[in-house]
């Protein structure tokens, strides 16, 4: 009889494992620091046409350009972030050529490697088109640092964010945009 039950704790048990194991998902989460953000990136700030890109950039030679090409416009230059390309490696999403400041913008929100293809690295980011209130040209950027890892592809999975919509305002009972009597106090 003991035996039994054992058998039956031990299935259930296993049966829970399982179960949790698949809803946990399948990717691992990589943690990433922002090295710069912001409304204007001065990479391709001149062409209308851009569209805007995404970019893995593991040396030293194409960050250096990358960098002097995103603060051209901006006196003077900040310094290049140092950046240990033999532990780490960059990121950058660039939106692309916007006539509206104030609300465009884009973001990294996430990182993670696929667990059935450990190769395979996903970008998630948020690209918020939304026209600004402001009559200006932007080019929003979001670049990050992470651990080089060993990847033969990569995928930038691009997202809008959400749509909030206002709460709808009810007026209290009573008001109706009539004059309401004064009270008999």
């Amino acid at each position: 009889m003991k035996a039994k039950k054992w058998f039956t704790f031990g299935l259930i048990f296993f049966m829970l494992l399982v179960s949790a194991s698949f809803s946990l998902g399948s990717s691992l989460s990589i943690p990433f620091i922002t090295v710069d953000q912001g409304a204007i990136s001065y990479y391709r700030y001149d062409d209308p046409g851009f569209c805007g890109l995404d970019m893995l950039i593991k040396d030293q030679k194409t960050w250096a350009k990358f960098w002097a090409q995103h603060t051209a416009g901006i006196t003077p230059a900040p310094p290049l972030p140092k950046i240990n390309f033999g532990k780490e490696m960059v990121v950058v999403t660039l939106l692309g050529y916007q006539t509206s400041g104030g609300g465009p913008s884009t973001k990294v929100l996430g990182v993670n490697l696929d667990d059935k293809k450990p190769c395979c690295l996903r970008i998630l980011i948020e690209d918020n088109e939304t026209p600004g209130p402001l009559c200006v040209i932007t080019n929003p950027f979001h670049i990050i640092r992470l651990k080089k890892i060993d990847t033969h592809s990569i995928v930038f999975e691009h997202q809008r964010p959400p749509q909030i919509t206002p709460p709808e305002i009810t007026p209290p009972s009573g008001i109706d945009g009539n004059i309401l009597p004064p009270s008999a106090e």
